[in-house]
């Protein structure tokens, strides 16, 4: 029986290799991740900084790392969230730095499902984060990792502005836990 033979276009996706991990990072990893953050523009991190936020108590942020054949090359910074419309607890991404190195190897979606496993194994339903309107690239590579868009406007408050508010906030601010 001659059967002529369709021509399947195979996905280019680079692969990720079995020497991948995701896992917490530790104190030890204070130098990578400060070489990460200065490798996609984030330089204000300091191994002071990130020391005093991941690991001393009450710690404020939590994070995954990817190391690929025994290096740093991706983070995840990581807060506990809850969708009040839901009900729903989840997980926040206030920071994701894939370095050159991990997007070359498709690891930030490893890194990513990493996310989502480890919301799913804490109670969570959802895993959240934001980009700027600018960094295009990221939006191409969330919109392929399956990430839903949702118009959001942010909104902050620093500074001077910051101090007065503050102030204004403490006379009626009956106690907090720390």
């Amino acid at each position: 029986m001659n059967r002529s033979k369709k021509s399947r276009r195979v996905a280019t996706r680079p692969r990720v290799t079995r020497d991948l991990m995701i896992r917490p990072a530790t104190s030890s990893d204070l130098k990578a991740l400060v070489r990460l953050a200065a490798e996609v523009n984030e330089p204000t991190l300091t191994t002071t900084v990130l020391k005093r936020e991941l690991f001393e108590r009450p710690a404020i942020v939590a994070a995954l790392v990817a190391e690929l054949d025994g290096s740093v090359v991706a983070a995840a910074f990581h807060v506990p969230t809850f969708d009040v419309p839901s009900g729903k607890r989840g997980l926040f991404l206030p920071a994701l730095l894939i370095g050159a190195a991990a997007r070359a190897r498709d690891v930030g979606r490893v890194l990513i499902a990493g996310c989502v496993a480890l919301a799913k194994n804490t109670g969570g339903h959802f895993v959240h984060w934001d980009s700027g309107a600018w960094n295009v690239d990221a939006h191409d590579f969330y919109r392929k990792a399956g990430a839903a868009e949702v118009p959001i406007m942010a909104h902050s408050v620093d500074g001077v502005k910051f101090t007065k508010l503050a102030k204004e906030g403490a006379k009626y601010l009956l106690s907090v836990r720390s």
